[in-house]
């Protein structure tokens, strides 16, 4: 019975991840026309991958543990922590996914995250961007300020390749033009 549930959930998983590559193909990051303003966040399928994480994971878990129960006493203890470590990194994926974000104007970046206070950073003041792959795909060294990444998964980089380059010094991007490429390669036709 172990083995059939163990199947069925890899079947799912599969289905699931061939799902999300499908409906991620068909979603772009858009800029508002009339501001040029646009939001960069995690990928769709990063969100959903988060909610499968945090709710059909340990649900799973607990419905293998629930038709073959445990025998021994150490067993019982596993499955436990088993069951809260998978709800508690999906929580963390969860808060990841869906609080993170960066909005993108003319004036400059405000940065969203779960695990920081937001900030609000002018053009003017960006020291440097680089392209650090494979941890992300930019860093932002910002005066007076910590750096802050944006991450491979977000969506609408070639959106962002477009405005630092409308809107930063070449010089301020120059080790991160490598990745201009990549990141406009990655999500559509490259721009320029």
């Amino acid at each position: 019975m172990a083995i059939l549930i163990g199947l069925l959930f890899v079947a799912l998983i599969t289905l699931i991840t061939m799902s999300l590559v499908v409906i991620s193909l068909g979603w772009r990051a858009k800029a508002d026309e009339s501001t040029g303003e646009f939001v960069l966040r995690y990928s769709l399928p990063c969100r959903i991958y988060a909610v499968v994480g945090c709710f059909l994971v340990p649900i799973m878990v607990l419905v293998m543990t629930i038709l073959e129960p445990p025998q021994q006493p150490d067993d019982i203890v596993a499955s436990e922590i088993g069951l809260l470590a998978f709800k508690l990194l999906g929580l963390i994926l969860l808060q990841m996914t869906f609080k993170s974000r960066i909005l993108v104007s003319d004036e400059g970046l405000a940065v969203y995250s779960p695990w920081r206070r937001p900030r609000s950073i002018q053009w003017e003041e960006i020291v440097e961007v680089v392209n650090l792959c494979p941890k992300s795909w930019f860093v932002f060294n910002v005066r007076d300020q910590q750096p802050f990444h944006v991450p491979l998964y977000f969506e609408g980089l070639e959106l962002l390749v477009d405005a630092i380059q409308r809107r930063l010094d070449p010089q301020v991007y120059s080790r991160a033009v490598k990745g201009f490429g990549a990141a406009t390669d990655a999500r559509g036709k490259p721009r320029g």
